[in-house]
């Protein structure tokens, strides 16, 4: 168990050896198994809902999440969500059914069931503009670029930009060549942030990411995973063995 204590802007901040893991705002809501690899930034008035978020991951104010798995280097926008399902092939499409809604005499036990939450996939290094909306259940490839206020209804495959609604592809990010590149370094496992390249040529900072990993000069990330949750104003972390 490690220490909370809340920091400046009304943030809570977990902390082991005077190193920052998570900063997570102290309002976040915390619902059912929450774990975060470090370091992640969690912004005010999040609802994070049996949710995993990869290292070097922010996710913006307002996101409600629900039974997703976040990769590394994700950009998660202001309001982005995860939306639920309901069967469109059955009498009604009211959840009544399967779940219990309503008060006495209307609060029978459900009858049939249906996964309204299934886990979505999002992958490493994707930006999800503001105000998307992501159908459950759908797999959001690597380096996929989803434009504000998009409506996710079907996977995306790595390295698309997509918009719309719904959304559909907009432009390939990347040339097929680049691709193959890019997936087989897998940047995504190393800590970037501070290494010196030249961020604005994608041709030179993957040939000095190669060069670097090739002559074992860039270490991997170690994988520091924290369970989260609530207890009474405080958040609580503790080490994932």
């Amino acid at each position: 168990m490690f220490g909370i204590w809340l920091g400046q802007g009304s943030c809570t901040k977990l902390k082991r050896q005077a190193m920052t893991l998570i900063d997570i705002d102290a309002g976040t809501r915390l619902l059912g198994r929450v774990v975060m690899e470090s370091p992640v930034r969690v912004y005010p008035n999040c609802v994070l809902n049996h949710c995993e978020v990869g290292a070097f991951s922010y996710l913006a104010p307002g996101c409600i999440l629900h039974q997703v798995q976040i990769g590394r280097y994700c950009s998660v926008g202001d309001g982005v969500m995860i939306l639920s399902s309901h069967p469109t092939d059955r009498l009604t499409t009211s959840p009544f059914p399967y779940q219990t809604l309503f008060g006495p005499p209307h609060d029978a036990a459900p009858e049939v069931s249906h996964v309204n939450l299934p886990p979505t996939h999002i992958g490493h290094d994707v930006w999800i503009g503001s105000g998307a909306k992501i159908k459950a259940g759908v797999r959001i490839g690597n380096g996929v670029v989803i434009g504000a206020g998009s409506v996710v209804t079907r996977d995306v495959a790595a390295f698309e930009v997509v918009g719309g609604v719904p959304a559909k592809l907009i432009r390939p990010r990347f040339a097929e060549p680049t691709k193959r590149r890019i997936e087989a370094l897998a940047w995504w496992q190393y800590p970037l942030p501070g290494q010196s390249l030249d961020w604005t040529d994608l041709a030179a900072t993957l040939a000095d990411l190669e060069d670097r990993v090739a002559a074992g000069r860039l270490g991997l990330h170690p994988s520091v995973r924290y369970t989260l949750w609530r207890d009474g104003k405080q958040i609580l972390g503790r080490l994932v063995a």
